[in-house]
């Protein structure tokens, strides 16, 4: 009986190979789900690791924040520790304020800072300040009311002008320096105050204010004339 020989040696070389079928599509989706499920459960790792890193700084809006204490403190007394004598009085000072007492006398010590001497000396001055004097206030000058008739008159006639009708002798007198201060510029030379008392029936006593020393009566008349265009009130009489 003869073997069969191999297959591979009775192929035809120029028979085509058998096509095995290879779903594309299945695989590339099968890859494409294991990635997409790597990528989500990275995601759930970062999240888990992020909200356990920021947990102790998140509170609720609603609840006040809390401020919580070290278990240890943060500076621990050295027993061991020599003090000096600086310390320990300080020490004493802080233990009589709260109350504490000790047997321990404190010792007070002298500073031993001294001021620099410099050579030389230095003169310092200090010139006493000029005092000073203020002037007084000057007086205002008293009203001095002239009644007397001037010395020389060339001519004196008994017409006058009456320019007011007052109470008192001071009150003319006091009205006659503010006329003249006011008219004496338009005056004749040689005029004069002439104040007459009147007593009238039912009224009393008056004094009348006139001016006197006028020539005649045209220069009475002249004189009035003028002192009403400058609103003085007058009218001319006799003595």
């Amino acid at each position: 009986m003869t073997e069969p020989h191999d297959d591979i040696h009775n192929r035809d070389p120029y028979a085509d190979d058998e096509l095995v079928p290879f779903d594309v599509q299945g695989y590339s989706g099968n890859r494409g789900m294991w990635l997409l499920g790597l990528l989500f459960l990275l995601a759930l790792i970062i999240i888990f690791v992020l909200f356990k890193i920021y947990q102790p700084g998140v509170r609720d809006r609603n609840q006040a924040p809390q401020i919580e204490a070290a278990e240890a403190p943060d500076k621990v007394r050295n027993e061991t520790a020599a003090l000096s004598e600086d310390s320990e009085m300080d020490l004493e000072i802080y233990n009589a304020m709260n109350g504490e007492s000790s047997d321990k006398p404190v010792k007070v010590t002298e500073s031993s800072e001294q001021p620099a001497e410099r050579e030389g000396s230095v003169e310092i001055s200090v010139a006493e300040p000029t005092p000073i004097v203020s002037a007084p206030e000057p007086k205002p000058a008293p009203i001095v009311n002239t009644p007397t008739a001037p010395a020389t008159t060339t001519a004196d006639s008994r017409h006058v002008v009456q320019l007011a009708s007052l109470r008192s002798r001071s009150a003319a007198e006091e009205t006659w320096a503010a006329f003249n201060k006011s008219h004496g510029s338009i005056l004749p030379r040689g005029t004069y105050m002439d104040v007459v008392r009147a007593d009238v029936p039912n009224k009393g006593t008056f004094y009348r204010l006139r001016l006197a020393g006028l020539a005649d009566k045209a220069t009475a008349d002249q004189i009035c004339s003028r002192l009403k265009s400058r609103n003085q009130s007058c009218f001319t009489t006799t003595k």
